[in-house]
């Protein structure tokens, strides 16, 4: 399992540090405008985040985009729902909320799942999920430990799942992964299934490093 979930850090790691300056980018202003593919193009941007170097760079919303001129970069800070450079996508995390909390200013690099569900990776103890989840352990740099990363800070993210738009108050409300909605993603895939609950600490069953090779096997990402 541990194999298979640094396979998938290398691979995502390559889409994540193609030149930002050549890539095919664009934009779209909310969770609707992704559903229609309606993306507005960027000409030229610049993409600031973590490097080979930090495989933490799958969770938490560590990227930044700007472009130079100050009202796209406005609208890339503040009122933009994704950016794309050619087949990554990146979520701003400004207006995700989960259990109240806001997740704060920056984007995250995110997969689309299903039909309408979109999956980012960030820290297990964001405001009330640290009590609520038994949390403590402080989230901090990797330092590029590719074996300290699978085994100890990766244990502190998890997924969460995006599968509706604003709400009335201007705010997009995540729901961590979990044994429910596993069941529904894992439907049609027991023998998946059935070694995702081959782990029986429940806790567990919520980390990254054990979440991300279940889907890479079931075909969802």
């Amino acid at each position: 399992m541990k194999s298979k979930f640094l396979r998938l850090l290398f691979g995502v790691a390559l889409l994540l540090n193609a030149n930002s300056m050549s890539a095919q980018s664009a934009y779209c202003n909310s969770y609707e405008d992704f559903l229609k593919d309606n993306w507005i193009p960027l000409d030229t941007v610049n993409k600031e985040g973590p490097d080979n170097s930090q495989l933490w760079w799958w969770g938490g919303n560590s990227y930044k985009f700007s472009t130079g001129d100050k009202a796209t970069d406005k609208i890339l800070k503040k009122e933009a729902f994704m950016v794309k450079q050619n087949d990554t996508l990146y979520v701003n995390c400004r207006d995700l909320v989960f259990s109240d909390v806001r997740f704060g200013n920056g984007y995250a690099p995110t997969k689309k799942i299903g039909k309408s569900s979109l999956l980012f990776v960030n820290k297990r103890d964001i405001g009330k999920a640290q009590a609520v989840y038994g949390g403590g352990m402080a989230f901090g740099a990797i330092g590029g430990a590719i074996m300290g990363a699978a085994n100890s800070q990766a244990a502190q993210l998890v997924c969460y799942v995006i599968s509706s738009g604003k709400n009335n108050n201007g705010v997009i409300y995540a729901r961590m992964l979990n044994d429910e909605m596993m069941d529904l993603l894992l439907s049609g895939h027991e023998d998946v299934k059935n070694e995702f609950y081959s782990e029986k600490n429940k806790r567990k069953r919520l980390w990254v490093s054990y979440v991300l090779p279940i889907l890479e096997k079931a075909g969802i990402l």
